[in-house]
């Protein structure tokens, strides 16, 4: 019939309007056990029964995992539950129900982790081993730090030699700390940078910290008279875009100083950039 009325030809079920939200019953508790009954059952004469009861409680956990997921994406943001992959989710439910367990003191991680959700999705592997560090504990749980990075900066920044700034402590760490195979500042833009909560690329000797009437329009002078390369970090009025502007130069250019002074508006986001500040570079305030 098909064949000769083609019209009556089903569409394919991607295309349906209810389709992504018809997977998620594949993850329901019913769903699971049915699943895990129905494959014990091919393989009956191999006594598959047996291992029943095991499979059972794969089942409970799983839907356990990501029940649990599900309720905590949708009471941060709804919109981000609807536009998550739940076949993905659930290929790594344990991974991130082990991570939101764990870090459920921790608020700001826990905010990164649902703002790029996504990203998470694409890179678990990368983003599980840094925050499963010991550095990741020391530098930024221990101290309860506001804006903790999903990826290693020193690992972004390996793949970077700087020529003009010879701090050897830099040198040492560049030299044992291996660069992420698929990413880099480079494959990350400045928006989703910021997103991530990663300092800017470490391609900048120094930082200087002015205040008004500081004299620091003399001392700029100076510095510009020497031959001091210079990015300021107060341009405009938003500190996202003073950051975006930052990023992309720093990419491709070498800088002796950041600079910033202390009057300028968006107080709050211009303190998540300095909050991600290399410390081992010197700050003039």
């Amino acid at each position: 019939m098909i064949e000769i009325f083609p019209s009556l030809k089903y569409p394919p079920l991607q295309s349906c309007k209810d389709y992504p939200e018809s997977l998620s019953y594949k993850y329901h508790l019913a769903y699971l056990l049915g699943e895990a009954l129905l494959q014990t059952n091919k393989t009956w004469y191999r006594g598959s029964y047996f291992t029943l009861h095991k499979k059972i409680q794969k089942a409970k956990e799983k839907y356990q995992e990501i029940s649990y997921i599900i309720k905590e994406l949708k009471a941060f943001n709804q919109k981000l539950y609807e536009q998550i992959d739940i076949i993905e989710l659930a290929n790594s439910s344990q991974e991130i129900y082990s991570l939101l367990q764990t870090y459920k003191d921790y608020p700001p991680l826990l905010q990164t982790l649902f703002l790029n959700f996504s990203f998470f999705m694409q890179y678990p592997n990368e983003i599980l081993q840094w925050l499963n560090s010991k550095e990741f504990k020391e530098q930024y749980i221990n101290t309860n730090h506001p804006y903790p990075p999903l990826l290693n900066p020193e690992r972004l920044n390996a793949k970077r030699e700087s020529k003009e700034c010879n701090v050897e402590s830099q040198r040492e760490n560049r030299d044992s700390i291996q660069p992420y195979p698929n990413l880099s500042y480079e494959s990350i833009p400045a928006e989703l940078a910021w997103d991530l909560n990663l300092p800017l690329p470490r391609n900048y000797c120094g930082i200087l910290v002015f205040f008004g009437l500081s004299g620091h329009l003399a001392l700029l002078a100076f510095l510009y008279q020497c031959g001091a390369s210079i990015i300021s970090l107060s341009n405009t009025r938003y500190a996202k875009k003073d950051y975006y502007a930052a990023y992309q130069t720093l990419l491709t250019n070498h800088i002796n100083f950041l600079t910033h002074i202390n009057y300028m508006q968006d107080k709050e986001n211009r303190k998540h950039i300095f909050a991600l500040a290399d410390a081992k570079v010197p700050c003039v305030d």
